[in-house]
């Protein structure tokens, strides 16, 4: 009888198992000239970085295996390829699975201190495909499109919990004839980071772009978001507190 039970849980073990999408992550980044222009040196990597902190944190908390992808925000979102994806799953209890094309640890070794192969994935691969769009730009801001195509594309990979990440001033530039959208966030979590701008207005009123931003947050809160985190570019150290608000 023994030896049933041995060779049952043997070809248990050998027996692949389809990778399961149990969450989504996905990075919204604003390519449009208000948001990538006139910035300092390094500016936009050392912005990058941060959002992969709290990127890499989130794939480590949400269910795996987590699918990540990254979108632009252009003139023409809703068509829009994602620039950079992969998938982040964590070791089982049998030891780690053998990987595919794609696929990084979510989690450090144990015992290490270095950061987790997901993590060093968007430090070293996806950071230059992102900081490479960024300097191609883009003719208009359509964030409507953006949050319909994440909106779209997680639901059809999974059921289950979803973190989406906007990097953006977060005024909208779109082209009259484009489509208008009615979003259901049900279950997101968002954190949004917005840059510290001004516009004027008809009346010649400069508005700060938190204004902007707080209207977004409003927004994703009415169509049903579990939560929303605000935060300023500027305010680096912030992203531990969109950590423990959102995760």
């Amino acid at each position: 009888m023994r030896f049933y039970v041995l060779l049952l849980v043997l070809s248990f073990v050998a027996s692949p198992v389809k990778a399961e999408i149990n969450s989504s992550l996905i990075l919204a980044v604003d390519y449009s000239g208000s948001y990538v222009d006139r910035r300092k040196d390094g500016e936009m990597k050392r912005l990058f970085g941060i959002v992969n902190r709290f990127l890499s944190k989130a794939a480590e908390r949400l269910p795996n295996n987590v699918s990540f992808k990254a979108l632009a925000i252009t003139d023409l979102s809703s068509l829009e390829k994602p620039d950079c994806e992969a998938e982040g799953f964590s070791k089982g209890i049998f030891g780690k699975k053998v990987k595919k094309k794609g696929q990084y640890l979510v989690k450090p070794e144990k015992k290490s201190s270095g950061v987790s192969e997901f993590e060093t994935f968007l430090s070293e691969v996806c950071i230059h495909q992102l900081l490479k769009r960024s300097e191609k730009g883009a003719g208009g801001t359509d964030i409507s499109g953006t949050i319909d195509a994440v909106v779209t594309i997680a639901r059809e990979e999974t059921d289950g919990p979803k973190v989406l990440v906007i990097m953006s001033d977060f005024y909208e530039y779109r082209a009259a004839g484009l489509p208008s959208f009615k979003f259901d966030l049900d279950g997101y979590r968002i954190l949004m980071v917005y840059r510290t701008e001004y516009d004027v207005d008809a009346n010649n009123q400069a508005k700060l772009t938190r204004k902007k931003a707080e209207e977004w947050k409003r927004r994703f809160e009415s169509a049903g978001a579990e939560a929303v985190f605000l935060m300023d570019e500027r305010s680096s150290r912030a992203i531990d507190k969109a950590v423990k608000e959102l995760l």
